[in-house]
């Protein structure tokens, strides 16, 4: 018998838990394509599928491979985040959204987020309190409240879910490594009704 070494065990683990986090966040995000799909095309494998769909797989695996390039408390690395993450796509990313917006359940406006005017100063002072309470708060919390205030200033157009699940994350990858074979995406695609709930 055949001993696998820890690093290549490590790898593979790894690898698996990305797949399902990028899988679970674009699945939310009503993303039709298979959790096999979503490993073929980070293997770089043909699969057939809608174009937008493949795309956003794709960036969500540069952005996941990446995540170690950025740094949590910082604004600037947030919107460079955003850009990867909806590239291709619309005309403003990594661009505060300039318009209102709100959320639906059926035909029911369930939330109206802050006015656009507001949006860029809501988010200085998300980060500040992310920079001035990093070493006060434990990261589960810190990265709790983030998730929470960046969902409810819902700063862009579009990538909104996508990028509070990617960078919560990143700030827990950022404390702990072994976050990086957790996949806190699946977590919360696997219970979506209370999350949403906890969130409301």
């Amino acid at each position: 018998m055949v001993k696998i070494p820890n690093d290549i065990k490590r790898k593979n683990l790894k690898l698996k838990s990305k797949v399902r986090s990028i899988y679970s966040s674009l699945a939310i995000e009503a993303n039709s394509l298979s959790l096999d799909s979503v490993s073929n095309i980070i293997d770089d494998k043909l699969v057939l599928g809608d174009r937008k769909e493949i795309q956003e797989v794709k960036n969500a695996n540069e952005l996941y491979e990446n995540i170690k390039n950025y740094d949590y408390k910082s604004e600037e690395d947030f919107i460079k985040a955003h850009m990867v993450m909806m590239k291709y796509f619309d005309d403003d990313n990594g661009s505060y959204r300039n318009h209102g917006e709100g959320i639906k359940k059926g035909d029911k406006i369930i939330f109206i987020a802050p006015d656009s005017l507001v949006v860029p100063s809501l988010m200085k002072s998300l980060f500040k309190f992310i920079n001035d309470n990093k070493d006060n708060l434990h990261p589960l919390i810190l990265s709790s409240i983030f998730h929470y205030y960046f969902v409810f200033i819902h700063p862009f157009t579009d990538g909104n879910g996508r990028m509070a699940r990617f960078w919560v994350s990143l700030m827990l990858t950022s404390y702990n490594p072994k976050f990086e074979y957790i996949s806190i995406e699946e977590e919360i695609y696997l219970n979506q009704e209370k999350y949403y709930d906890a969130i409301q």
